[in-house]
């Protein structure tokens, strides 16, 4: 087929040709096509993904975690908003280092029977990031901190075995529009300048792996808690 014959030269050489105009697009490129190779792997339909060991791009990172003295501000700042659940959704990335989408896509289905969360240890399993949802197998084990897993317990009960965990009081899922929206307002009250502008609605994530990286949290235990494939990308984009 014309996907066994991509060979490793090949995606080597699309790499190249994206990187002379933009480097960071070549290097996301390279990353939504080793998911669909590693997907056709999985399914036996290639014998391996030309992807593989491909050296990518120097980045940058473009997001910059909150400075520690400002964090219990922002806390504070949260607690006046009138939408508590769009606050807790903040506040729950702020504690688990979660992404953005993988907090709004939670759903009570998850934590109905107690399937897919373990409230004694600690642990959540959450859908991987990107991949198609089939079974436990392809979730990731990720644990929490006591805080945000209150968080969880608060919101968990849910009508509608699909209803999403994050729910507005008028039924409605908590959208990106709105997290971002309080974020960028709590952010407002806080910092004015241009060297605030990477702090950005996504910064809890970043915010969090910082702060493990300065307790001197063990890279790969944290990478697994993160949900990433490498310590390349923990120390390229994180922390």
């Amino acid at each position: 087929t014309l996907m066994e014959d991509i060979s490793h030269d090949d995606i080597e050489d699309y790499h190249l040709f994206v990187t002379e105009n933009a480097p960071v697009l070549a290097n996301r490129h390279i990353a939504y096509l080793s998911t669909i190779f590693n997907e056709l792997v999985r399914k036996e339909k290639l014998p391996r993904n030309p992807c593989k060991l491909l050296e990518r791009n120097v980045e940058t990172p473009q997001k910059q975690p909150l400075p520690d003295e400002v964090i219990p501000l922002f806390y504070e700042l949260l607690d006046q908003e009138k939408n508590q659940v769009v606050a807790d959704a903040i506040r729950f990335a702020f504690l688990s280092g979660c992404r953005i989408s993988e907090i709004l896509s939670l759903r009570s289905n998850q934590f109905a029977r107690d399937n897919y969360v373990n409230w004694e240890e600690g642990y959540v399993y959450f859908f991987a990031h990107k991949t198609a949802r089939r079974s436990k197998k392809d979730l990731g084990k990720r644990w929490l901190h006591d805080q945000a897993l209150d968080i969880l317990k608060r919101h968990k009960k849910r009508r509608g075995i699909r209803q999403k965990v994050f729910v507005n009081a008028n039924g409605k899922p908590v959208t990106y529009q709105q997290y971002k929206n309080m974020f960028n307002r709590v952010r407002g009250k806080l910092f004015q300048g241009e060297e605030y502008k990477n702090i950005t609605a996504y910064c809890a994530r970043h915010t969090f792996a910082q702060t493990c990286a300065d307790d001197l949290m063990d890279r790969d235990a944290l990478k697994n808690l993160m949900g990433l494939a490498s310590t390349r990308m923990l120390s390229e984009h994180y922390a």
